[in-house]
Parts: structure tokens; sequence; C-alpha cells
């Protein structure tokens, strides 16, 4: 079923800044291995994915170790 309230996107989270605009997005949900980054990397991320969040959105990560 499909929900326009959805959007899965199958490439590089690196890239979140380019797929929406800033402050349009609710939720961010994410399981990579931040462990494993290095620290330029996840830094570039979280600057992102804030960009992107809504105020007051969530950045939501677990992760299995």
């Amino acid at each position: 079923v499909e929900d326009n309230r959805l959007s899965i996107l199958e490439r590089s989270a690196l890239e979140i800044s380019s797929d929406f605009a800033d402050d349009s997005v609710d939720v961010v949900v994410s399981c990579l291995p931040l462990a494993l980054f290095k620290e330029s990397m996840k830094e570039e991320l979280m600057t992102n994915v804030h960009q992107v969040l809504k105020p007051g959105g969530l950045f939501i990560q677990y992760q299995y170790s």
C-alpha cells in the first residue's frame, strides 16, 4: 500500500540534504553502524540530518552490536 507520508530512498544517507528541503522532514530513522564511521563522516551526516529536520523533528538511531 502506498502512503505519501513515507519516503524510502536507497542511496547514501549523506545525500539527505539533496533529497529533502530544509526543515521539511518530521522523522529520520537510521540503523547505520555509526560506531564504525569516521568522526568526519558522522559530523557531516548529523549536519545534513539537522538541516532537513523540521523544528522539533526527531532523529532515531538504533544499531545492533
